[in-house]
This record gives structure tokens, sequence and C-alpha cells, in this order.
């Protein structure tokens, strides 16, 4: 059964005793099983200081990021599923799933806050997926805006109206258009939504509108294929043992 399952709910399962051990080591290294009660009086708050003990050691505490409330301007239409963190190990996933391991590990590391929201259209059962991601330094957002884009255009290999900015990208799909852009050390993403939403997002952020008008690349107009639907039960997995 773990073997047919999809790759990210096996690591999810796995993460607690490979991982989990691994941070459970190294905590007690020092001084032996007399440390163990010491990690269930302070747990870790994060999958990031399970990943790196060192950043528990230190007491590193992920920010709060927050999704800007969107509820009125998403509309009666649409529930909200999900408002949660997906956190270095749920964006090391996600980067995995479309650029392998050796790019995803390095690139979640840089990881430093994060929040997700999910809204489901009430009578299509259309998705509309929001993510507001910290990164370390700005050099850690750049390289992570190009790694993401990457990983976007995979992810909807078929899509049309590709409009793409040195910050951001956008395009369209048959579940609605996909928006992404970094600014400083912040990215955030809409996927489902339209491009009047990702700019009352960026507003809520207290982010510039966009210079001057984009560079458009059309691509062939065919069905997109899309996952937002795995993204959002990969996200609760995450979630449970984040």
């Amino acid at each position: 059964m773990l073997k047919k399952a999809p790759p990210f709910l096996k690591d999810a399962l796995i993460f607690p005793y490979l991982d989990g051990l691994n941070f459970s080591a190294a905590v007690m290294r020092p001084d032996g099983w007399s440390a163990l009660s010491g990690i269930f009086a302070k747990p870790p708050v994060s999958t990031q200081q399970i990943l790196h003990p060192a950043l528990y050691k230190s007491g590193k505490i992920p920010p709060k990021v927050m999704v800007p409330s969107m509820d009125k301007d998403v509309g009666a239409d649409w529930t909200k599923l999900e408002d949660n963190i997906m956190g270095e190990f749920g964006w090391k996933e996600v980067l995995k799933q479309f650029l392998g391991e050796e790019k995803a590990t390095p690139l979640s590391s840089s990881w430093n806050g994060d929040r997700y929201v999910v809204y489901e259209q009430k009578k299509t059962k259309g998705l509309l997926l929001i993510t507001h991601l910290d990164l370390a330094t700005e050099g850690d957002a750049a390289h992570f805006f190009a790694a993401y884009s990457e990983a976007l255009e995979k992810k909807h290999d078929q899509r049309t109206s590709e409009v793409r900015q040195r910050e951001s990208l956008s395009f369209d799909t048959t579940d609605g258009g996909v928006f992404f852009r970094c600014v400083r050390t912040e990215c955030a993403t809409l996927e489902g939504g339209d491009r009047s939403l990702f700019e009352k997002l960026g507003k809520e952020l207290h982010w510039e509108a966009l210079p001057g008008k984009q560079v458009e690349k059309t691509t062939a107009d065919q069905p997109a294929s899309r996952d937002i639907g795995v993204a959002r039960q990969s996200s609760a997995r995450v979630s449970a043992i984040h």
C-alpha cells in the first residue's frame, strides 16, 4: 500500500520516523537519554527545526506569516476550506514533485515562514489556492522565483497568455489564472483566480503595482492539466504533522 501511495503521502508518513529519529539523536547526542524529556517539555515548533536540529537548539522561531483576508473579495459563492502552514517540509515536497530532490532541498531550506489558504466554489467545486511565503534573504527569493516559475510551468504544461517580468509570472488555464510574484523576501501565488484578485492580494501585502506593460508569450491553447486538488490534500497532510 505504501508503494502505491502518492510520493507526498509516503514522505509524510516516513518523516516522523526517519527525520524525527535523526532530530532526536542530534538533540540528545551531547547529554544522552537524559535530554529526551527536554524535547517533550519543549517540542519543535516547525518542520524546519526537525530538519535542522541546530535551529531547534538556537531557538529560531519562524515569523508569523499571514494571507490577508480575501473572503469578501472572493465572494459568497466560495467556501474557505483551509488556512494553515506548509512549513519547510511541505515546500520541499511540492518542489521535489516538479524539480527533483536535488533542487528542492536547498531551495526549501531558505524557508522562513508561510501561510496558505484554499477556497472551494460551492457550485462548480473549483478550487482557489493562495500562498504567501517568506524567504531568508532577497537572494533566496530571487532563486525561489526562478525555480518555482519552472515548477508552475511544469504543473500547468498546457497554458495560454503567458506573461513574464523579472519578478512576476502569470498565465491562463481552463481552471482559472495562475499568478506568481516575489517582492524583496516575500513571494505570493494565486491559482484558480483572476488578475484583479491577485492585484488585490498584492495591495493588501503593501506591494507596489507592477510597472509597465509586460511581454506576453502565448502557448498552445489546450486543456490545462492542473493538480490543485492533490495540492490541497497534500497541504492538509503537511499541516497535520507541522
